[in-house]
């Protein structure tokens, strides 16, 4: 108990010697700020107009009243009453913390307007010649001003220490109790006023990083860092940050490269594979993918991270988009296990993401995450969508498909023998498709891009259906 007393000693006398120090900051705000512009105000050629001057210095005296008000109490009951009781002086000027509020409230605007008004010459140089004043200590306007921002939590710590010392039966308890109770409801609305300070703060510096417009009403930043993204051909480092409402994601390798955003609907805890680790399945209504993190620990961060965001995004119930499988996973297709070849290409299902032929997937269907297109589905996908109706075989392919079906269907026996000097390599026997000689023609002809059109490059992330083409050996195919 006699530790208890002690500790509490220490306690109150930091709670006095903060205050004077606290005090001196807010009489320097109203001595070398306040009253010298309110002067100007009411001359004949002012440097700020009084509205302007109220817009940025809110309610200060009202504070300055409650500081000196306390400090006058807490000196008199530590100093000349050698006393530790102080739970009554905060219950009495407890009307006075409310005061703050109303400050804390408008001080994202104040300090707005401090900023634009210091782009004026004239008061740039008051600001300019008050900081060369010693009595302001060399610290800027905008530093005193935060100051009954950070008081409020102060006060919560330093009487939350000093009730915790103090026993039960001590006549200090109760006040101590009943008055620190109030500090921190007053300390929670600050606290939170801070955090959306902050967020609008860190919405702003984004936008301007990324130079997309980010800061809107409800938005909370909630973590940014980097993640290995799957990508169709390759494995790539982004730039991932996260909000309550939306995922933005930039290229680390491309510097030109656009951010893109998603609103995700899901997330998931992804096995680890052979090449990679700590990874996470994202979903969204539009696209769907795997990354995963350098290690265990990051990997949970954004997993916490994401659990945030996720409830909030997920209530519009919207259907995730796929994942599609990597193009370097399956060197056949998925379901009739045919193998893919530079002619014989690969193609996503729009519904499922499996890596399929063009004849296990020459049907469309309008998914509800393609916006009303029709896009193409696998025959599995095709018999669900449709209430198990039959896909049709002899349907003609989808649009993205360069040559039909039905010519990759052509029997063995229609092709003529191979030339062993021609690029095109001879179809193997029980594969969907031979080849004749008009059919060839026809397929080089489409495949070759003329040197006055050149092929647009391809965004790695698209959707786009083609597989990169192979190094292929004398002979091989």
């Amino acid at each position: 108990e006699c530790g208890m007393a002690d500790q509490k000693k220490l306690v109150v006398r930091e709670i006095l010697d903060t205050e004077t120090r606290y005090l001196d900051s807010l009489l320097i705000i109203r001595d070398q700020f306040l009253i010298p512009l309110t002067n100007e105000a009411n001359g004949l050629h002012p440097i700020l107009k009084p509205k302007e001057v109220s817009s940025m210095f809110l309610n200060i005296d009202d504070i300055i009243l409650v500081s000196t008000e306390l400090h006058k109490n807490l000196h008199t009951r530590i100093e000349e009453e050698k006393s530790v009781m102080v739970g009554d002086i905060f219950l009495r000027l407890l009307w006075g913390f409310t005061l703050y509020r109303k400050y804390v409230a408008e001080y994202e605007l104040a300090l707005n307007t401090l900023k634009e008004l210091e782009e004026r010459p004239r008061f740039a140089q008051f600001l300019q010649e008050a900081l060369k004043d010693p009595k302001t200590k060399s610290q800027t306007l905008e530093s005193y001003l935060i100051m009954p921002v950070q008081r409020i939590p102060r006060y919560k710590l330093l009487v939350a220490e000093a009730f915790k010392n103090t026993a039960e039966e001590d006549a200090d308890y109760k006040d101590l109790k009943e008055a620190l109770g109030k500090i921190e409801e007053v300390a929670k609305f600050v606290n939170e006023e801070i955090r959306k300070r902050e967020n609008t703060e860190k919405l702003r510096e984004l936008s301007r990083r990324f130079g997309i417009e980010l800061h809107k009403p409800g938005r909370i930043y909630l973590r940014e860092g980097f993640l290995t993204k799957i990508c169709r051909k390759a494995h790539k480092r982004y730039t991932f940050v996260l909000f309550n409402d939306l995922l933005l994601y930039k290229s680390e390798q491309d510097v030109k490269a656009k951010p893109r955003t998603i609103s995700l609907c899901g997330f998931q805890d992804a096995p680890d594979r052979e090449r990679y680790s700590n990874a996470v399945q994202l979903s969204s209504n539009s696209k769907s993918f795997i990354v995963y993190a350098e290690d265990a620990a990051s990997k949970k961060l954004w997993l916490e991270a994401l659990a945030k965001a996720v409830p909030e995004t997920a209530a519009a119930g919207s259907a995730a988009a796929p994942v599609w499988e990597h193009d370097q996973d399956y060197k056949n297709c998925l379901l009739c296990q045919t193998k893919f070849t530079l002619l014989f290409r690969k193609h996503h299902c729009r519904n499922c993401g499996k890596l399929v032929c063009s004849k296990c997937s020459n049907n469309k269907f309008d998914l509800a995450i393609s916006d009303g297109k029709n896009s193409r589905v696998c025959d599995p996908c095709f018999r669900n969508l449709s209430g198990g109706m039959s896909p049709n075989p002899d349907a003609p392919p989808p649009p993205d498909t360069p040559t039909s079906s039905s010519t990759l269907r052509r029997t063995q026996s229609a092709a003529p023998p191979q030339n062993p000097k021609s690029p095109l390599p001879a179809t193997a026997a029980g594969s969907h498709s031979s080849l004749g000689a008009a059919d060839t023609a026809d397929m080089v002809s489409q495949l070759s891009v003329s040197p006055q059109t050149p092929a647009p490059p391809k965004d790695e992330d698209s959707d786009d259906d083609n597989i990169s083409v192979p190094t292929l050996a004398m002979g091989e195919c």
